[in-house]
């Protein structure tokens, strides 16, 4: 069978998407995952894989079916004491959470916005024991960190339920998350340190790497081009104007502005590149990239094309050190499982979506155009690499396109070109940006000069976005 990963995914993904929408109960769903298993090894053992294919291979993929919509039943569940089942004795007066801040701060308006992992709840005269995910608003702009120990005190909601204009309403996006309940405080004097002690672990670290990074960016960059790099090289959107984000939109050129499989493919490249010239043997070279594609992922904050990418990217040398050829299709389908045995909700994400089927259609229909374009047989190198980024990215663009019409209501034809140069001065700016971040730590000397180059290639990227956003027909907005 040729790509079963894809085929298990495929299947694994089907039992979400029928969890989702037929509730069964975990234990029923997982006895007949397996059960299948059972038969399916029992019919390979007494007939061999090729008499009994024909029944044991359905047998498998019905396992697998099931597995998913386990899953699904599994992230689902929630204990007794979640926050969610509380959020009815506080209607009407403030409550009192403590917990451990979960997500990095960030600000959404003239408010302070970030998860607490709750642990105990207070209400009039009542305390509880509580687990589970809360969204916290903060009135006004307040100092915290990963891992900090905090109470909070606020009045306790259900997330809106009104969709508007939009597909998902806030109440399905959080839910997504693991996030069923809103916590609105007042203002910063509502919330206060419970103990000096925070939490120590791989995010935490990475977390506060990533603020010395964001300090030695804005050290020698305008706030502009800071906020841009911030973006490109930390995952960090909070510091790019809004004008920015939306041209980047029509020109389907957005992921640039995010943290994808494009910057942890240059991350892993740069790393790989200096290991080698240290002459470093390949167990080492492993021994040190895989940790620090992990923690790269965590400063950015493991969205799904990072973790994408990540898995890929450990996938790809793990094939190297054992010198075997790594296939593209098995490590997007291995990265596609792990995340959705550990999230499954992660498969009605936008972003989820939009990174594998860009790489999927790349995967897919490149050869298919190459072979049908004859682009294999150009004997200039100038124009045959430019004729691969354009098939590249007209299939990355195929791939794509519904799902942008659907989420962001554009339709972009123009990004198709778009996509051929842009990525390439992104690719420079990012190579830039870890150079102005490792000389501001090593040589401050150099870190203005790498600054300078940076901020002339942001301005060139975001001139060549505005003369492409001109052409005629490359743009169109849906109603």
């Amino acid at each position: 069978m040729r790509s079963p990963f894809a085929w298990i995914v495929f299947c694994f993904s089907l039992g979400i998407i029928f969890a989702s929408r037929v509730r069964i109960p975990f234990v029923p769903a997982w006895g007949i995952a397996v059960s299948c298993c059972v038969v399916f090894a029992f019919f390979m053992h007494k007939h061999g894989s090729g008499n009994a294919e024909f029944v044991s291979f359905p047998l498998f993929f019905c396992a697998v079916f099931f597995c998913g919509a386990a899953c699904l039943m599994n992230n689902d569940a929630q204990p007794a004491n979640h926050i969610r089942h509380l959020v009815f004795k506080a209607m009407g007066g403030r409550c009192a959470v403590k917990g451990c801040v979960a997500s990095e701060p960030f600000a959404v308006g003239s408010r302070t916005v970030f998860h607490l992992k709750t642990g105990r709840f207070s209400f009039d005269k009542y305390s509880y024991d509580c687990s589970g995910l809360l969204l916290v608003a903060v009135n006004g702009s307040v100092a915290l960190e990963y891992g900090q120990a905090v109470e909070a005190a606020g009045m306790l909601r259900l997330p809106s339920a009104f969709r508007g204009s939009r597909r998902t309403s806030i109440r399905d996006y959080l839910q997504q998350k693991g996030i069923y309940a809103i916590l609105r405080v007042p203002s910063p004097g509502y919330i206060r340190r419970t103990c000096n002690r925070d939490q120590q672990d791989i995010v935490a670290v990475s977390l506060r790497l990533k603020k010395k990074f964001q300090q030695k960016i804005h050290a020698v960059m305008s706030p502009v081009a800071a906020g841009i790099m911030e973006a490109m090289l930390l995952g960090d959107k909070k510091d790019i104007p809004r004008s920015v984000y939306t041209e980047m939109i029509k020109t389907g050129t957005v992921h640039i502005l995010v943290v994808s499989g494009f910057n942890v493919g240059i991350i892993a490249g740069i790393c790989a590149l200096f290991l080698k010239v240290l002459r470093l043997n390949r167990m080492i070279r492993l021994v040190i990239i895989v940790p620090a594609l992990v923690f790269y992922c965590m400063m950015t904050g493991a969205s799904p094309p990072v973790v994408r990418a990540t898995i890929m990217g450990i996938f790809f040398f793990f094939s190297w050190y054992v010198r075997r050829d790594p296939g593209i299709s098995q490590a997007l389908s291995l990265s596609a499982f792990i995340i959705l045995v550990f999230a499954p909700r992660e498969l009605y994400d936008a972003s989820f979506q939009l990174s594998f089927a860009a790489v999927s259609a790349i995967c897919s229909l490149s050869p298919a155009m190459v072979k049908l374009f004859h682009a294999d047989k150009i004997s200039l190198r100038p124009v045959r690499w430019a004729a691969g980024l354009g098939i590249t990215s007209l299939s990355a663009w195929l791939g794509t396109a519904g799902f942008i019409a659907y989420y962001f209501r554009t339709i972009s034809p123009i990004a198709v070109l778009a996509n051929i140069f842009i990525p390439v001065i992104a690719s420079f700016i990012t190579l830039c940006g870890v150079g102005l971040v490792v000389s501001g730590f090593l040589c401050p000397y150099f870190a203005s000069s790498f600054a300078s180059v940076s901020e002339a290639l942001i301005v060139f990227l975001l001139w060549v976005n505005s003369l492409l956003i001109h052409v005629p027909g490359g743009y169109a907005r849906l109603p």
